[in-house]
C-alpha cells in the first residue's frame, strides 16, 4: 500500500548529515506525536492535529523548527540558550541536536494542543 506521507520525499533531498539530523528530528516527533497526520504546510514537513503542531525545515546553516509563539515560549524555559524569534527555532548544523529537549518541546505540544 502506497503511503499518503510526504515528509521521507523531502527529507531525502537532502545529503549526509543535514539528512540525518532531519531524520532524527523526523522520528522524535513521530514518536512524540503518533496521533498526528504526516503532512505539508508552509512548504514545511508538518504534523498536525486539530491545527498544525509543528513544522520543521532543513536549510544550508541551520535546521528550523516551529512550534508556535507559545511553544518557543517553552522552549526558552527548558533550553535558554537555544536561538530563537516569535515562533522559530533555529539549530545550527555545527551545534549538536538537543534531542532531550526536542522530546519535551513534543510532549509540551501533545499536553497542550493534541
Amino acid at each position: 500500500m502506497k503511503s499518503n506521507n510526504p515528509i521521507p520525499s523531502y527529507i531525502n533531498k537532502f545529503k549526509g548529515d543535514v539528512k540525518k539530523r532531519l531524520n532524527v528530528i523526523y522520528k522524535i516527533i513521530s514518536r512524540q506525536l503518533p496521533a498526528a497526520t504526516k503532512t505539508f504546510a508552509y512548504q514545511m514537513p508538518t504534523f498536525k492535529g486539530k491545527k498544525n503542531l509543528i513544522h520543521f525545515a532543513g536549510y544550508k546553516n541551520h535546521i528550523g523548527i516551529y512550534p508556535g509563539p507559545l511553544g518557543i515560549q517553552y522552549l526558552q524555559t527548558i533550553l535558554p540558550t537555544a536561538i530563537t524569534s516569535k515562533g522559530a527555532w533555529q539549530i545550527p548544523h555545527s551545534h549538536p541536536l538537543p534531542e532531550k529537549e526536542m522530546n519535551q518541546l513534543c510532549q509540551w505540544i501533545k499536553i497542550n494542543y493534541e
